[in-house]
């Protein structure tokens, strides 16, 4: 082989090996590409303007800028702060636009790997707009028919003028930019307890928003309900995690079980939302908290009250006609073991209509019992709420036989206005004065129309309630149908119809000045006579 045969042959097989690099190279830098559709648009190329003082700049930037703009794609500088763009107006005019065919891609972003020069035109020869700096991302809109530069957006946002260069040593497609989401709720709808809901104290209750995710954040069981303020209104925690995943534009009920305070107020409890690092949010756009509010009203009186009857006729119900008890003795116990006589909360007498009241600020369950010689004879069940009124919580009362009668006389005794004795049954008293004597004498009258009163109890203890009865013709009065027990029989001169009828005088028995007697029965007995003497005086 000759020595020019020898030199063809070489210069053939770098030929081809040089052609099969660059086929490479393209095809490696296409891979980069998915091409879809052509555009094809018009630029105008503007000669690279060597001398910068001839241009309008306009800088955007918090950091420093290179001293010149460069003139080659990398522009060489390395800037350690933000990103910076420059953006340089063409001074050129009146230059010819040149079409250019831009390709679709499905590359959304490329990264910088170095300071990137962006031109007005897909080449070195068009103005130099700016640059992406190192590591910093541009929003690709489209790609140059020879696969060399991408279409980016513009600083100011708008496309098709703005472009950097596709070699991979200067840029490389990256992933598109994690942008952070956005919590933010809305109140739909109190589901429960409306405001100003009344609740008796120590109520359950649960109270339940319904709650529409208006953020961008997906709400996972990461995310918590807390207390934010007011009272915590009997919850057992002042934090919940959600139930469940709540995506955004979805609802979700949150629930929470909650007491009702013993005191009576208005109470507030306010809660918020809180993300997965700690950070609250509420309701609407100054997320507010949402809340409950309720109210615990004073508690009203409850009453009870009945009758305390003969049941004749053992039909267990009180019946017109039948006998009504006076002075009868009714305990308020609580609890339910009504059958087990127990220490009263309250005790109330019946009066002379047999009617029994207690009043209070009782809740809850309660016996009512009627007291007898040997426990409770009759006992009634009863659940009470603030305010409630019960009237006919009647009890029946074995027909007892017991009773105490006697007479009011006239125990005369005639004086002048000296003190001196004139007339009738008269003994002196330590001053000198006379009085009648105490005794009934066969001279002396009755007096008719004056009341007696009959209390349940020993005299000391002032039992309120009495059942009255008034003197007949003859002067006697008479109560009946008592159960065994003490009584006290009085009568008060100076009360009712009995001031015109007795005043002015004084009692002269059972003692001088004394207007009561202490009666006790046992079984059926009948106390009688039990007198009562009156000295009329000045008459």
């Amino acid at each position: 082989m000759s020595r020019t045969t020898a030199f063809l042959l070489i210069g053939f097989a770098a030929t081809m090996l040089f052609g099969v690099l660059s086929l490479s190279a393209l095809l490696l830098g296409r891979g980069y590409f998915v091409v879809t559709k052509p555009e094809t648009v018009l630029v105008t190329p503007i000669p690279f303007v060597p001398n910068p003082v001839t241009a309008t700049v306009t800088i955007t930037t918090t950091s420093p800028t290179p001293d010149a703009t460069p003139s080659a794609d990398p522009t060489g500088s390395s800037p350690t702060a933000a990103p910076t763009t420059v953006v340089v107006l063409p001074t050129a005019t009146n230059v010819p636009p040149t079409a250019v065919t831009v390709l679709t891609t499905q590359v959304q972003y490329v990264m910088a790997l170095t300071d990137v020069n962006m031109r007005s035109g897909p080449g070195t020869g068009y103005n130099v707009l700016g640059w992406v700096a190192e590591g910093q991302l541009a929003s690709v809109t489209g790609v140059s028919s020879d696969f060399g530069w991408w279409r980016v957006k513009c600083a100011d946002g708008s496309t098709g003028s703005c472009w950097i260069s596709a070699h991979t040593q200067y840029t490389q497609p990256a992933a598109a930019p994690v942008t952070a989401c956005t919590n933010s709720a809305a109140l739909v709808s109190d589901v429960s307890v409306p405001d100003g809901t009344q609740f008796a104290p120590n109520t359950g209750f649960n109270k339940i928003w319904r709650i529409k995710n208006t953020g961008t954040c997906t709400w996972d069981t990461s995310y918590k309900i807390v207390h934010a303020g007011g009272h915590l209104l009997g919850a057992v925690s002042t934090f919940f995690p959600l139930r469940e995943t709540v995506l955004p534009g979805h609802t979700l009920d949150l629930i929470i079980n909650m007491v009702s305070p013993v005191e009576a107020n208005t109470y507030q409890s306010d809660w918020k939302l809180q993300d997965a690092e700690g950070k609250y949010f509420g309701v609407g756009r100054s997320s507010s908290p949402f809340w409950v509010k309720i109210v615990v009203p004073a508690a009203s009186p409850t009453t009870i009250s009945g009758l305390i009857y003969q049941d004749w006729n053992q039909n267990g119900v009180y019946d017109n006609g039948e006998t009504l008890m006076g002075s009868r003795e009714v305990w308020l116990v609580p609890g339910t073991a009504c059958h087990v006589r127990q220490d009263a909360v309250a005790v109330a007498f019946s009066g002379a209509d047999g009617r029994y009241t207690f009043k209070g600020n009782n809740s809850g369950s309660y016996c009512v019992g009627l007291v007898g010689a040997n426990g409770l004879d009759d006992v009634a069940s009863v659940a009470l709420v603030p305010g409630q009124v019960l009237t006919d919580i009647n009890l029946k009362s074995p027909a007892p036989s017991g009773s105490i009668t006697g007479f009011l006389w006239n125990d005369y005794c005639l004086t002048n206005e000296n003190g001196d004795a004139l007339d009738g049954n008269c003994v002196a008293d330590a001053n000198g004065d006379y009085h009648a004597d105490g005794m009934i004498q066969p001279t002396e009258g009755y007096i008719a129309g004056v009341t007696m009163l009959l209390q349940a109890g020993a005299c000391a203890t002032g039992n309120p309630v009495a059942v009255t009865a008034v003197t007949d013709v003859s002067g006697k009065y008479f109560f009946g149908s008592l159960q065994p027990g003490t009584y006290c029989v009085s009568m008060n001169a100076a009360a009712g119809g009995n001031v015109a009828i007795l005043l002015p005088g004084d009692w002269t028995f059972p003692a001088r000045g004394i207007w009561y007697q202490e009666i006790t029965l046992l079984g059926n007995d009948h106390a009688y006579p039990v007198n009562f003497g009156w000295d009329y005086q000045l008459r």
